[in-house]
């Protein structure tokens, strides 16, 4: 015996449009991607360096490491504070 399952007209279209739609993004990112890498090349070849990811990269300081504990050591007693116990 043979089971049929129906399902809504209007459920059956929804998901291909979507799976189009995220794959045209990735398409066009992976274009966008290439054509970066390709002008990374051309630039590198003018300047007559090589470029690295790091040359481009902005953004904050480093934290040291006491920075990090004493960050640590602040959020652990927040979270004993909350749990009602103490920080050993």
């Amino acid at each position: 015996m043979e089971t049929r399952i129906k399902v809504a007209e209007n459920e059956v279209n929804l998901y291909p449009q979507d799976m189009d739609t995220s794959l045209k993004s990735l398409e066009e990112a992976l274009s966008i991607r290439r054509e970066i890498n390709t002008l990374e090349k051309r630039l590198a070849s003018l300047l007559g360096t090589a470029l690295s990811r790091s040359a481009f990269r902005t953004g904050g300081k480093r934290m040291s490491a006491a920075t990090r504990a004493k960050l640590s050591a602040a959020a652990k007693a927040r979270w004993a504070k909350r749990k009602g116990t103490s920080v050993g």
